[in-house]
């Protein structure tokens, strides 16, 4: 059965979206993302509007709702022109910018963290889990928050870079202390 191709806003007014809801979920070409709304790379955006969606996104999901926020904080798009959109034009932009967000998510996992050792599970590493992006923004203010705005307004490839270079100097500084640790013995 081929679902007519309707707005957002009439889509939104049907009393019965079952079938809609049921294309969604299941047809593979509603699963192909499209940049609908010009939404671009996300890694092109200021950091604090990064983390500021990777955070929702991972603790909740993007939901309508999120989603309309997020379009409206990062290119300024309204209700109304969302409204006028295709119904699966606004669907596949929202999967778009969920798989931007999985790409941030991977390249932040491969380049900046690392399988914790046996010993830092031991010691309860997981426990900063909880702070999420307020990690990074510690490691780029130097631990002093009051520059956290001035790290929002940076591009995040730029914090990205530096905090590249801090995991690389870090995981240098781990190798030569076990090449040293084990000299000694």
């Amino acid at each position: 059965m081929k679902l007519p191709h309707i707005t957002f806003a009439q889509y939104v007014a049907l009393p019965d979206k079952s079938q809609y809801t049921f294309a969604f979920r299941y047809s593979d070409t509603l699963k192909e993302p499209v940049d609908a709304f010009g939404i671009g790379e996300l890694i092109d955006y200021l950091f604090g509007q990064v983390k500021d969606v990777q955070d929702k996104a991972n603790v909740s999901g993007i939901d309508w709702e999120l989603y309309f926020a997020i379009l409206d904080n990062l290119k300024a798009i309204k209700a109304a022109d969302i409204g006028a959109k295709g119904v699966f034009d606004v669907w596949r932009s929202r999967v778009y910018l969920i798989r931007q967000v999985e790409a941030i998510n991977k390249l932040e996992a491969t380049a900046l963290g690392g399988t914790p050792k046996p010993e830092e599970m031991a010691a309860g590493v997981e426990q900063f889990s909880e702070y999420r992006a307020f990690l990074q923004y510690d490691t780029l203010t130097g631990g002093d928050i009051t520059k956290i705005a001035e790290i929002e307004a940076m591009d995040y490839l730029t914090c990205f870079t530096k905090l590249k270079l801090n995991a690389n100097r870090a995981a240098y500084s781990d190798r030569l202390n076990d090449i040293m640790n084990r000299k000694r013995k």
